[in-house]
């Protein structure tokens, strides 16, 4: 599995997806006031993408470099009240889960 996370200034992912869909005319390009997190992988050879929320671009970066649960979930404070912060971040593993993202879990 080959996973990348990009922090993209520039609408290119809505340029892409507007020339394979052969789309006429193609938007603009156009820069954004911020940078949005993505993420690329490749799922049975398929190359996937999709956009990130912040929260989730913080928490996937956390998760790879080896952050437990238990700080994810209280780093996303940040953004969620405490009764949520648990429930967002098992959402964020059931979404890379179901996409095949991750390899394992080690249990601490």
């Amino acid at each position: 599995m080959l996973l990348q996370r990009l922090d993209l200034s520039w609408n290119i992912p809505l340029l892409w997806s507007a020339i394979d869909q052969q789309e006429d005319p193609l938007p603009d390009l156009e820069e954004q006031a911020f940078p949005v997190g993505w993420l690329l992988w490749r799922q049975d050879l398929v190359p996937s993408w999709r956009r990130l929320d912040v929260d989730e671009v913080w928490a996937i970066d956390r998760a790879q470099e080896g952050m437990r649960f238990s700080e994810i979930c209280e780093g996303l404070l940040e953004w969620v009240d405490e009764l949520n912060a648990p429930l967002r971040a098992a959402g964020f593993i059931k979404t890379w889960v179901s996409h095949g993202l991750i390899a394992e879990l080690i249990p601490g």
